[in-house]
């Protein structure tokens, strides 16, 4: 198991505790996306959003089982789409920088340095 796999089974727990947390307290996981969740009919997209990190993380997880690096780098720059999709997304809604908002930037980061180190591995 090399470190980028390592990093990928972190990665693939951290989306899939995420997604479990978007569809127990979608209000709760709606303030750490950093924006306010008002009204619970807005909750169906919070879980949505959840099941669609739960799905990711499961599909990380299995390929950083299996040790498919092509899988994890597609995996991975799908993860930093995402990770800055729900950036701007979540700054366009509030208009401001809110700590929230760095996760969604470390997120991106984080696949990022992922990415590097698979290209590494597949180099050698």
């Amino acid at each position: 198991m090399t470190l980028a796999t390592v990093f990928c089974t972190l990665a693939a727990i951290g989306l899939v505790a995420v997604g479990v947390l978007a569809l127990l307290s979608p209000q709760r996981l709606a303030r750490s996306y950093g924006v306010e969740v008002e009204e619970s009919s807005s909750y169906v997209y919070v879980r949505a959003a959840g099941v669609r990190d739960l799905i990711l993380g499961a599909i990380l997880g299995a390929a950083s089982y299996t040790g498919d690096s092509i899988a994890l780098l597609f995996l991975c720059a799908l993860g930093v789409i995402l990770s800055l999709a729900d950036f701007t997304l979540a700054f366009t809604f509030t208009r401001r920088m809110r700590s929230e908002l760095v996760s969604h930037l470390g997120g991106a980061v984080g696949f990022i340095v992922i990415i590097i180190l698979l290209l590494q591995t597949l180099r050698r």
